[in-house]
Parts: C-alpha cells; structure tokens; sequence
C-alpha cells in the first residue's frame, strides 16, 4: 500500500513564426479603402509599413499605400508604395519626382515593405526589414496635397491591388532600421511618432484607426481573410507541472492514462 504521485513535467517550443490569423483580402478589381487627409500626411519626414501578399504576376500597376495620385495632384506630389508593371513585377517605392524599385516582387507570399523619405532627402524602400534600394529626391518632393490615403489603389488612377493587405503603419518621422525590424515582429509596438495604424484584421465597411489620431479607413468591397503575416517568433518554452493524487489516501497500485497537452 502506497501513495501514487506521478509528477510531469511540460516543455514545448514554438520556433516557428506566429501566425497573425487575419488580414483584409482585396481582389484587385474593385476593393480598396480609403481616410481623409490630416495635416500629418503632409509631413517632412514620413514612413510607410505594411504586410503585403501579392497574388498578381500581370502588367498593370497596383497600389498597396498610396498618397496624392489624383489626376489634378501631379507627380510632384504622390508617394507611397506600388507592385510595379514590368510582367514579373516588382516593388516600386516613390515620393514626388524620386522612386527606387526592387526587381522581382513575391507571389503568394507574405512581404514586409516600409518606405521612408525627407523632403529634399533621401527615400529608401525595404522588403522584410533589410534596406533594398535609395534615391536621392528633388529639392522640397514630394510637396505637400491634400487628397486622402488610399490602401489598394492610388486614387483615380485606380490602380487596385490584388491580394492581402495586414498592418499598416504611418509615422511622420523617418524609421530607423532597427525599428522597421521592431514593428514587422510586433505592429503597433513603436508609438513615437505613429499617426496612422490599421491592423486590416476586420470585416465590414470600416478599419479603425489605432493611433491616437483616429483616421479611421471607409472600406469597399474588402473581405476578412483567415490568412494574416508571419509576426512574432516566440523561442521561450513554457514549462509547468502536473501532479496526480498529490493529497490523496493510500492506495492499491493502479495504471494511469495521463494526457498532456500545451499552448503558447
């Protein structure tokens, strides 16, 4: 006669990316959204980020994050990032007269793109947190306009994206690479001059803005995806214990069938 303790012990490791679960899915035709201009789009200094899944390897142009592409606003004064036209397709970053492309635009498969600019300074495109190309920009481009921001199209030129769009972030300050690594892993983590977050992980006719500025997107015609980006590496294994019959009486020698299971 004897008490039965059985004591076990948990470990699982996650080294695999965290998959987000959700993103906003636009067909490339006729879904887009779009926010009203604020005097902070206008900035010196601004940066763009956002998780992309391009599905299109044809000749049109796709807007993913686009600024001031009116047919009245002028080259001088759009920004913001494109899948380029040229049959493979490519990634096409831009501020008023300057842009620098990356060849060879993925194809279902999630991409992180960030583009930075100083008026009168340098822009510089980056696909998943690594620096991809630079150009040097005109005196004062792109000036400054008042037309809204548009995610998956670029104004009346249309220009609609085919794909998933996650996570978009605007700041009015240039992004270090450090903290484009940062916010591809954790959006929303660096708040220092964030003036527009969409996570894009909702459904229905609006995507609400989680900055303090509360631009909120009006969204047309684009689905709630199951499939969002790769965010987050969790390595830290989480442990714990479990203990059968710790307070219980003697008792006569029997099998146990334990089952164990863990999250993280």
């Amino acid at each position: 006669m004897r008490r039965l303790m059985v004591i076990a012990w948990l470990t699982c490791v996650l080294a695999t990316p965290v998959w987000a679960g959700a993103s906003r899915n636009f067909n490339g035709n006729a879904d887009y959204a779009k926010a009203s201009h604020i005097t902070d789009y206008s900035s010196d200094n601004l940066s763009i980020a956002v998780w992309v899944y391009n599905e299109d390897v044809g000749g049109e142009w796709r807007g993913v994050v686009t600024k001031n592409r009116e047919n009245g606003g002028g080259s001088n004064t759009v920004y913001g990032i494109w899948r380029g036209a040229d049959g493979v397709g490519r990634w096409h970053f831009r501020a008023g007269t300057g842009s620098c492309n990356v060849a060879n635009a993925a194809v279902n498969a999630w991409v992180h793109l960030t583009l930075t600019f100083t008026r009168s300074g340098v822009l510089r495109g980056y696909v998943n947190g690594t620096e991809a190309c630079t150009v040097q920009l005109s005196a004062g481009h792109p000036l400054a306009a008042n037309y809204e921001m548009f995610v998956s199209m670029a104004g009346s030129t249309t220009e609609y994206f085919d794909g998933r769009i996650a996570y978009v972030h605007v700041y009015n300050r240039v992004l270090a690479a450090n903290e484009i690594g940062q916010i591809m892993q954790s959006p929303g983590s660096i708040a220092n001059g964030l003036i527009s977050s969409w996570p894009m992980t909702g459904s229905g006719s609006q995507e609400l803005d989680v900055s303090a500025k509360g631009n909120h997107l009006t969204v047309y015609g684009a689905t709630e995806s199951p499939d969002g980006p790769p965010i987050g590496s969790d390595t830290t294994p989480p442990t714990g214990t479990v203990t059968i019959n710790s307070g219980a009486a003697t008792t006569n020698s029997a099998i146990v069938t334990l089952s164990l299971s863990a999250t993280d």
